[in-house]
């Protein structure tokens, strides 16, 4: 996976075939971005995304961000993409070979203070965009699958 909502070129993990370090299963409404330093992998997680929730996993390079009504998928998607929150994460990483935020770096990332209004007309106005990406991602991954059944069928 590499930048937003792109996951066709690489296998999808089931549990029963997982790897070791593939233990982050997703939930509705949420959000998952790569711990790594200067690596840039943001997943939405719609209620409508029921083919990731049921079929796959991610490895525990990703952290997850359950969101509610009061911290709307819409708010954490605009500040996950944003250049400042890269640069809160990248600044925050720790280690020494493979630089990445842990649970405790990553409550040092500072993001906006938002009144609940501004969240409510924030999320009112770009909620719309969080499901057209899940429906774009969709029918990219059944685009995909046709293209691989013609492609089997015919060469």
């Amino acid at each position: 996976m590499e930048g937003i909502n792109n996951i066709y070129n690489h296998q999808k993990i089931k549990y029963d075939n997982r790897p070791s370090r593939a233990n982050m299963q997703f939930f509705q409404n949420s959000i998952w971005f790569a711990k790594m330093k200067n690596s840039y992998k943001i997943l939405t997680v719609t209620a409508d995304d029921l083919d990731l929730i049921n079929n796959c996993i991610l490895s525990t390079g990703f952290c997850g961000i359950q969101c509610t009504e009061k911290f709307p998928l819409s708010l954490a998607f605009s500040i996950i993409i944003s250049d400042s929150f890269t640069s809160e994460r990248n600044n925050n990483s720790v280690g020494t070979t493979m630089m990445s935020i842990n649970n405790n770096t990553f409550r040092n990332i500072k993001v906006p203070k938002l009144e609940k209004e501004e969240i409510m007309n924030f999320n009112q106005n770009y909620d719309i965009y969080i499901k057209k990406l899940s429906s774009l991602r969709l029918k990219i991954a059944n685009l995909i699958s046709i293209k691989n059944i013609l492609l089997n069928k015919y060469f």
